[in-house]
Parts: structure tokens; C-alpha cells; sequence
């Protein structure tokens, strides 16, 4: 059996095949993520281990630095990130910012701007968590989505050598303070992930501070690397060890979904694992994971995996938006498409990424200056971006046809257009809001449990109308007070994003929605003191619960047991819930001015039969419930009575 004594990497070669093969494996669990492929439906965990590599290699060279010369040539190491990273990366962002213009419904030209301005500013992370994107479970993404992650690299390439200069400056050049020091930062940064994801997974997510840890993590195996104390060549131990770590992060790939909460303590395998693959593959193993990783199409892959990064997700997302979200790409065409991603990363690893490392015209450019290039290559992508903004979003939002006025009935007169007299326009529909929206009595779902005394309609009036429910029972509002101001009924609306009425649990960003949970109870602690003659119940049957096992099971015996929590003098008025599209409808309208019907979608896609029939079943056990597919006026005054 071979030593398992701890030697030094005299030996070492200097290109780590291991690590170029663990390239290939998280850019192949990436693209097999974003093509929606059910067998690893975990891939993102491919971005991990991107951290804990670069965290692994930008550490051990600047340590090699402060070990040799006792500083860190600063201009040097961010002329060197540049060249790296930018000439690819905007090369990319211009090519799709153009397509995403051409082929994307123009309604989504103004999010394309800003984010392509966000990523050519290195904040496209920022944007993200500000937006409150759920990354795992976007069905309409950006075409500049990816590029979160270069977002939160390029925020550590900026403090990370500052931060490791003052270190070991403070800690009098000590390895090992310095390695108790990072430990520390990657502590401090975790438990930030675990405190920020109960309350904003968005920004745990996508934020430097909360995936520090992870870079942190690689930093140690780098430091760890250059004492010495590594495993002796040929070790069993280190190759099982090895061969253990890549087994995890297949196996995440394979378990872990868009339901897991991440990041937090289930990132800790992806980043463990890769950080052991890495830690064990100091010295080479003959029959560590390095022996796999060397085979030769996965060093192909690992080499053009940057470019294959930036390429493939504009590739997926441009052709889906192109026709349609309602018509998901087959699977073959995305793999036509991956295929022709690694052409075009090929062909960018060739003529743009390797002349900009390798060239000597361009290495020998001072610093000062490759710096003062990339910064005015940034401006310029904003400037053109900006510029092209403008006559861009002069679009038509109509057909430029008049749809003919008349009464309301049900089911609605419809056009197989868009009329130029529609209000809102498509336009201006993602922002045109109701009162409970603007006033702040729809709450929000991190704005905690405080029940707002929200009063509407003819407050002096003996008789309460209550509109309870999630935002699909606030869309309702307009309607309902409406009503109750020509009819002189107070009305009371209690809506929470994301927080049926009736008496289930539901998660939120994967995690169980204790807030929910909390301020119903409070509005029917409310509800009991005021005796509402009418309540109107409306919720989204995609609230995820925390227990699924039967679903319609679930929610009609939380109806029933609202039912039962209210007063009993209380008529309870069930809205059905409105048509699910794949798509925006204002954004595919855009695209399709003149026929309406290319935006519509079967029946039986769009609205959940068996859901529908659950409900009304338990409705009909109930007393005093009326159960109505759509809000009317003519059926609100007979709720009352």
C-alpha cells in the first residue's frame, strides 16, 4: 500500500489537469441545468464549484507573491483579471444585447438595457437580488442571467487581494494566522448566507458577501497547498478521498431541485467536495480522480469552458423567447443548440480569450493602461446600450385598431387584437397597480406579520365586505371596491404576497413561510372582532405547500377549517383561480399586435380542472359558501343578503 504520510508538493506539475477536468464537470452540470433536463436538475451547483476553484488559484498566486516579494503588484493582478475575463464577456453581452433586441417580444427591451448595462458595470448580481429574482425557479429569464456569477467573481477579484495584503501584513507575514484569518472571514460570511436566506433568499443568492465563504473555502485549500502539508504522492487515502468528492458533487447534481433552499447548509457539499478533489490532487495520484479528469474531451471542455459559459444561456433563452414560452423548445433542438455554443465558445477561446492572455502586444501593455481600457470598454458598452435604448422603445403597443365600447357580460367580448384604446396600454401594464398596491396595505412577503387596518368603500355603512387571500385574491380589489362604493358596503382588504387565506402552511424561497402563517392568524383574530357579512376568499393554487402529498386533499381541508374559524353569522364567497400562462401576457401581446389568440392558451392548460373541482366539491359540503368562477356585480348584493 502507498505512504499516507503527509510530504511536500516538490513534485507537483504546474497545470492541474484535476482542475481542468473539474471545469468540465461544472460547466457540463450548468448546461445541463438550463436545459431543463430532470436528470440533474441540481446543476447549479456547477457555479460552486467555479467559486472554490478561482477562490483556490487567485489565493495561491497571491501568496506566492507576498511570499517572495512581501507586496502585491495591484495594478498588475487587475490588469491581468481584465484581460481575462472582459474581452470575452463584452464581446458576448454586445452580441446578445443585439439579438435580444431583434428576436425578444419588445415590451422586455427596457429590462434588456438594464441588464446589459448591469453587466457591463460588473453588478449584474446586484440587479438580480434587487429585482427579488428567484434564480431556481425563473421561467422568463433575462438573456443576461448568467452572468450573475462573473458579477460576484469580479467583486471578489476587486477585494480579495486588499484584504489578503492587510492580513498579512497585520499577522507579520504568518501562514497560519493567515489561514486562521481566512477561516474566520469564510465563517462570518456563511452564517451571513444562513441569517440573509431565511429573510431574502434573492440576496443570498446572488450577493459577494453571502458567497465569500465559498472563494474563502478554495483560499484555504491554497493556502493549506503551500505548506506543504499535503498528501504523499501515490497516497490510497488521498485517492479515495478524491474519488469521494467528485462522487458528491454528482450525486448533488442528480438530488438536489429548484425546491432546495439554497444557498446555506446544503451548499456546503458541492463546495467541501470540490475543495477535496483540489486539496487531494496537490500530488498526483495515480489512481486519484485525476486519472479521470485527464480524459482528453473532458481538458477540451474544461478549456473553453468560460466562453462555453457565456455562450449557452443567451442560446437557450433567446430562441425560447422567440417563440414563445408556451412552445418549449424540444429537447434535440437545445441540444443542436448546446452544440453549436461549444462552436462559438471554441471559436471565442481561439481568437479572442488566448490572444488577450498570451499575445505580447497586448500583455506588455502597462497595467495602468489595459486598466484605463477596460474601464472605457465599460463605458462604452453602457453608452451604446443607452443610446440604442432610445429609438428602440419607440414601439407600437397597439394594433392601432379601436375595439368598440359596450356593456360588461360574462364571459367577456374579446378582440383578436390589441385595441389602441385599451387601458392600461401594454406599456404601461407591469406598473399599472391598484390602491392596496400603492398605499402599502398589500403586504409584501419580507415585510413581516403587522395586519393593516385597511378601510375602503362607505366606511360609516353597518355592513363588512372582507377581501382576504394572496395577491390573486388583491387583483380582485378594483372590482370589489368598485362595488362596494355604489352599493355603500365598508370594505376591508387583508392581502399578503404569496399567503392564501384559508388555513394551510406554504413555503417561500423554499423555506416555510412562518410569516404567513402568523399574520392570518392575526387577521382572524380581526375577522372574529369586526363579524364581516361577507368574506371573499381568492387564492393562487400555485402557493407551494409544505405538504404536497395531496394537494387538493390539503386545501379543501384548509377551507373547510377556515370555514369553521370564522364567524358563524359569515358568508364566505370563494373565488376560483384566474388562467396560469407560461408567458406574460403583456409581453407576448407585444410580439403579436394582430392576433391576440397567438397569446391564449387551451383551457385545460391554463386552468387546474382537478384543483377546480376539489374546491367546489368542498364548497358544496359547506354552509353559507358560494363558490363563483369570476367576480360579478350582479352576484356580490346576493352574497350579502
Amino acid at each position: 500500500m502507498a505512504s499516507t504520510v503527509l510530504s511536500k508538493p516538490a513534485t507537483r506539475q504546474l497545470f492541474r489537469f484535476d482542475i481542468q477536468g473539474l471545469r468540465a464537470i461544472a460547466i457540463l452540470l450548468v448546461v445541463i441545468d438550463h436545459m431543463n433536463v430532470v436528470v440533474f436538475s441540481g446543476g447549479f451547483i456547477g457555479v460552486d464549484v467555479f467559486f472554490v476553484i478561482s477562490g483556490f488559484l487567485i489565493t495561491s498566486h497571491l501568496l506566492s507573491q507576498l511570499r517572495q516579494t512581501g507586496t502585491i503588484r495591484f495594478a498588475d493582478f487587475y490588469a491581468r483579471r481584465m484581460r481575462r475575463i472582459l474581452p470575452a464577456s463584452f464581446f458576448v453581452l454586445i452580441v446578445t444585447t443585439v439579438a435580444s433586441f431583434i428576436f425578444m417580444p419588445p415590451l422586455v427591451r427596457s429590462s434588456i438595457v438594464q441588464g446589459a448595462i448591469a453587466t457591463a458595470l460588473y453588478v449584474p448580481n446586484m440587479l438580480l437580488a434587487a429585482l427579488g429574482t428567484d434564480y431556481q425557479a425563473e421561467t422568463a429569464p433575462s438573456p443576461f442571467q448568467h452572468y450573475w456569477s462573473l458579477g460576484v467573481e469580479e467583486q471578489f477579484y476587486l477585494f480579495w487581494p486588499i484584504i489578503l495584503f492587510v492580513l498579512w501584513r497585520v499577522l507579520r507575514n504568518s501562514r497560519r494566522g493567515l489561514a486562521i484569518a481566512v477561516a474566520l472571514l469564510a465563517l462570518i460570511s456563511f452564517i451571513l448566507c444562513i441569517v440573509i436566506l431565511g429573510r431574502s433568499q434573492p440576496y443570498a443568492f446572488f450577493s459577494l458577501p453571502t458567497r465569500a465563504w465559498e472563494f474563502a473555502i478554495g483560499g484555504l485549500v491554497g493556502i493549506a497547498s503551500s505548506t506543504g502539508r499535503v498528501f504523499g504522492k501515490n497516497s490510497a487515502i488521498a485517492a479515495a478521498l478524491g474519488w469521494a468528492g467528485i462522487a458528491v458533487l454528482v450525486v448533488t447534481g442528480l438530488v438536489f431541485t429548484d425546491t432546495t433552499l439554497y444557498p446555506g447548509f446544503p451548499s456546503l457539499l458541492p463546495v467541501l467536495s470540490t475543495a477535496l478533489v483540489i486539496f487531494v490532487g496537490t500530488n498526483t495520484q495515480s489512481f486519484g480522480p485525476e486519472a479521470g479528469l485527464r480524459w482528453r474531451p473532458l481538458q477540451y471542455i474544461g478549456k473553453i469552458s468560460y466562453s462555453l459559459y457565456l455562450w449557452h444561456f443567451p442560446l437557450l433563452v433567446i430562441p425560447q423567447a422567440a417563440v414563445g414560452l408556451d412552445h418549449p423548445l424540444p429537447v434535440w433542438v437545445k441540444v443542436v443548440l448546446m452544440v453549436v455554443a461549444v462552436g462559438l465558445a471554441d471559436l471565442t477561446y481561439r481568437f479572442i480569450e488566448e490572444p488577450f492572455r498570451k499575445n505580447k502586444r497586448i500583455t506588455s501593455i502597462r497595467p495602468s493602461r489595459t486598466l484605463l481600457a477596460g474601464l472605457a470598454a465599460s463605458v462604452l458598452v453602457v453608452g451604446l446600450t443607452a443610446a440604442a435604448a432610445i429609438p428602440l422603445s419607440n414601439f407600437p403597443t397597439s394594433s392601432g385598431q379601436v375595439a368598440a365600447s359596450g356593456p360588461l357580460t360574462v364571459p367577456p367580448v374579446a378582440t383578436g387584437f390589441v385595441p389602441s384604446n385599451m387601458q392600461p396600454t401594454l406599456e404601461g401594464a407591469p406598473t399599472s397597480t391598484s390602491e392596496i398596491h400603492r398605499d402599502g396595505c398589500h403586504i409584501d412577503s419580507n415585510d413581516g406579520t403587522k395586519v393593516n387596518d385597511c378601510e375602503f368603500g362607505d366606511l360609516s355603512s353597518a355592513t363588512t365586505v372582507v377581501l382576504f387571500g394572496d395577491s390573486h385574491a388583491a387583483h380582485w380589489f378594483p372590482a370589489v371596491d368598485a362595488w362596494a362604493e355604489g352599493a355603500g358596503v365598508r370594505l376591508l382588504a387583508y392581502t399578503k404576497v404569496g399567503c392564501p387565506g384559508i388555513d394551510v402552511s406554504v413555503t417561500s424561497r423554499n423555506a416555510p413561510y412562518m410569516a404567513c402563517d402568523t399574520w392570518r392568524d392575526g387577521v382572524m383574530k380581526q375577522l372574529d372582532s369586526v363579524q364581516p357579512a361577507l368574506v371573499i376568499l381568492s387564492y393562487s393554487r400555485e402557493d407551494p405547500l409544505t405538504s404536497a402529498s395531496d394537494p387538493e386533499l390539503v386545501w379543501s381541508q384548509g377551507l373547510a377549517q377556515t370555514r369553521a374559524q370564522l364567524p358563524a353569522t359569515t358568508k364566505i364567497m370563494v373565488v376560483s383561480d384566474t388562467p396560469e400562462f407560461n408567458e406574460s401576457a403583456p409581453d407576448c401581446l407585444s410580439a403579436n399586435l394582430t392576433d391576440a389568440l397567438a397569446c391564449s392558451a387551451p383551457r385545460v392548460e391554463a386552468l387546474d380542472s382537478t384543483w377546480a373541482a376539489a374546491q367546489k366539491a368542498t364548497v358544496e359540503q359547506l354552509g353559507a359558501v358560494t363558490s363563483i368562477s369570476v367576480i360579478t356585480f350582479a352576484r356580490l348584493p346576493n352574497a350579502i343578503r
